[in-house]
């Protein structure tokens, strides 16, 4: 275990040096990695842009991610890897529970199928 002492001075980085490092991970858009970085510590969340205060700043949507498989333990659990930095994430996303995901675009859109079966036509 690393004494507190030894942690403490990593909240006191300077800040263009926390945005620096914050932007290398939305430029290879290692969003969760992002987020992660801002969770550390209030100094380093308040150099960093806030996702919530402009949701339509591209930086902050998934690109360049394809999901590889569904975990089969779980109809929620994913690999997905990044097609640029070639990274492996393994996601929970329960959202996605109710669909089968067809295929994924390079732009962070999922192409999605019902899971439930078709309802038969009417005779």
């Amino acid at each position: 275990m690393v004494p507190a002492t030894a942690s403490a001075g990593w909240s006191s980085l300077p800040d263009d040096l926390v945005r620096r490092i914050a932007d290398t991970f939305l430029d290879t858009n290692d969003v969760d990695c992002y987020m992660d970085l801002r969770a550390i510590c209030r100094s380093w969340r308040s150099a960093t842009d806030d996702p919530r205060n402009n949701r339509s700043d591209s930086r902050f949507r998934p690109r360049q991610w394809i999901i590889i498989g569904e975990v089969l333990e779980s109809g929620t659990r994913f690999l997905l890897v990044n097609t640029a930095t070639g990274r492996f994430l393994h996601k929970e996303l329960p959202l996605l529970r109710d669909y089968y995901v067809v295929a994924t675009t390079l732009g962070g859109f999922f192409v999605l199928a019902d899971r439930s079966p078709p309802t038969p036509l009417a005779s």
